[in-house]
């Protein structure tokens, strides 16, 4: 296991943001090697970048958003160069484990632009992703920059292809190779395994939601149809059931392994609050009062953090359920006392926004 991954391990939750803490990593090791952020910038086709100076490399860049922006942002990592006759200022957003938010990278464009005009400077913007994810370069009017779209694998690449001492560049090699960002464009055996086998294991996870599909419906007013979970799959990394209310929604379904691939799948019931529902205060109260009352089964997170998504959850890991001689029937019976206490969480706060909310793909959502 790599010093990183250990490190992590002991002292980090398991909500931590992976993104965070490779920028963190790489950051470091670009501070201790500018031939090797000057190498990476060539990669990636930013002019320049040879012989230029660094002059300097920001992560968890804190910007006030601008009038018409719903957030302040914090962009990844900032890398500063010139040369004799242009600055250049790069704004660099990671993902690993998870997906853009509602218009992030738009948002990051326009202050992009607005550093630019403060600072005389040229202007690029980096995404760079451990998966592939589709995405088109933001526009922004009256503000010509270059929109770099690459992967992980690639930078692994180039410190795979140095031969250096630097034993924080070693270490970030293992750490890539152990949270899978190391092949990006080769079928691996484990993806053939999973591809061979993918038909049967939807099969399964289809038998399980059709259980409660239709007394999720009946409960809810609205949504439980399976068809719509490949859209979860998608965007969000899950396979759910689920229903959009007035600020909050309820999924019930499967987690596949994102952050960490070895981790496994797990399965459950969650309630998302979105950071601007009108009656968030309400809503976080409920999920409040129901995580108390039902104990050590019922989880909460971000219920104080006003610009994130708050959750409450139920759920376990679906080896639990492999211990039984019919995984099926086994995890029929969980959704089934799942949906018991969604109707228990429905009777006990009935005065929440429970009219379903119109939604034209079902495909978006909390957790974000």
């Amino acid at each position: 296991m790599s010093l990183f991954r250990e490190i992590r391990r002991l002292c980090l939750s398991d909500k931590e943001q992976i993104e965070d803490i490779l920028t963190e990593i790489v950051a470091g090791v670009f501070r201790n090697n500018e031939e090797l952020t000057r190498e990476w910038l060539n990669a990636i086709e930013i002019p320049g970048a040879t012989g230029a100076a660094i002059a300097a490399i920001d992560t968890q860049y804190r910007v006030s958003g601008l009038p018409d922006h719903d957030t302040d942002s914090r962009i990844d990592l900032v890398i500063r160069f010139s040369t004799s006759q242009v600055k250049r200022i790069v704004f660099i957003e990671s993902k690993v484990d998870s997906s853009q938010a509602e218009n992030q990278l738009g948002r990051y464009a326009e202050l992009l632009k607005r550093e630019c005009e403060e600072q005389e400077a040229e202007g690029r913007l980096v995404f760079i992703t451990r998966d592939f994810e589709p995405v088109t370069k933001p526009q922004v009017k009256d503000f010509a920059y270059v929109f770099h779209v690459t992967r992980w694998f690639k930078f692994y690449n180039i410190l795979k292809s140095r031969s250096s001492s630097d034993g924080l560049e070693k270490q970030l090699k293992l750490f890539m190779e152990e949270m899978h960002m190391s092949v990006g464009n080769q079928f691996r055996s484990t993806d053939l395994v999973a591809l061979e086998n993918f038909r049967g294991a939807k099969a399964m996870m289809d038998e399980t939601l059709s259980e409660v599909s239709d007394r999720w419906s009946e409960t809810l007013g609205k949504g439980g149809r399976i068809n719509k979970a490949m859209g979860q799959l998608r965007v969000h990394g899950r396979y759910m059931i689920s229903t959009r209310f007035p600020g909050f929604e309820v999924l019930l379904g499967y987690w596949l392994p994102q952050e960490n691939l070895d981790e496994g799948i797990s399965l459950g019931l969650v309630f998302y609050c979105d950071p601007k529902a009108k009656d968030r205060a309400a809503i976080i109260h409920a999920f409040r009062e129901w995580a108390k009352e039902r104990g050590e089964k019922w989880h909460t997170e971000e219920l104080d953090n006003p610009k994130a998504w708050a959750s409450l959850y139920r759920w376990d890991w679906l080896r639990v359920f492999q211990t039984s001689e019919d995984h099926v029937a086994a995890v029929k019976t969980y959704f089934i006392e799942l949906l018991d206490d969604l109707e228990s969480f429905k009777a006990r706060f009935p005065k929440l926004s429970w009219t379903p909310a119109e939604s034209k793909d079902e495909e978006g959502g909390g957790g974000e």
